[in-house]
C-alpha cells in the first residue's frame, strides 16, 4: 500500500502499527535468545583463560550466534522505525 501510495485512515495507520508491535514482540524473544548464546561463548572463552576483548573478537567475528543477534538487532531498529511512522502518519492524517 505505501508503494502504492495509497491513501490510508488514521486507523488503518494504526492497525498496522499495533500488528508490527505484536510481531516484534517475537523479534525481541529472539533476539535476546541469541544476545544470550553469543554472550555465553564470550563468558566461556573467558573462563578458559581468554582476554575479554580477544574473546569479543574472535566470537563476533565466528559465531553464528552473533550473525544471527546482529541480523536480529538490524530487523529491531527496522520495525522500530516503522511503527513510528505509522503513528507519526496517522497522526498527521488526522489532521487533515
Amino acid at each position: 500500500m505505501v508503494e502504492k501510495k495509497a491513501v490510508l485512515s488514521p486507523n488503518d495507520w494504526l492497525d498496522y502499527a499495533n500488528d508490527l508491535s505484536i510481531f516484534w514482540q517475537d523479534l525481541k524473544v529472539e533476539l535476546t535468545k541469541y544476545e544470550m548464546l553469543y554472550k555465553s561463548e564470550i563468558s566461556d572463552m573467558i573462563e578458559d583463560g581468554e582476554k575479554i576483548s580477544g574473546a569479543k573478537l574472535k566470537v563476533e567475528g565466528k559465531s553464528e550466534n552473533y550473525r544471527m543477534f546482529s541480523y536480529l538487532k538490524g530487523r529491531d531498529e527496522i520495525i522500530k522505525e516503522f511503527i513510528k511512522i505509522a503513528k507519526k502518519k496517522a497522526t498527521r492524517e488526522q489532521d487533515f
